[in-house]
């Protein structure tokens, strides 16, 4: 998926609408969180994986973190 001389992966974590890795970018050793998600179009389980981020962020001692993917609102 990258290239293990640029990036040490460390961490993963998955729900139905998200996947995340924790790891080392090797350049600059600095540490980085990656989530991509693809979120619902109902707000209520959009509102929830927020919920679900926030607390996985909260817990974690990594400050960079990178969130991209879909959020679709209809």
């Amino acid at each position: 998926m990258w290239d293990p001389n640029c990036f040490h992966l460390s961490n993963q974590f998955t729900s139905e609408v998200f996947v995340g890795v924790e790891g080392v970018w090797r350049e600059n050793g600095c540490e980085i969180v990656i989530v991509n998600v693809y979120a619902s179009c109902e707000r209520g389980r959009r509102r929830s994986m927020w919920e679900e981020l926030r607390e996985i962020k909260r817990v974690s001692n990594i400050a960079h973190w990178c969130i991209v993917g879909v959020i679709s609102i209809v």
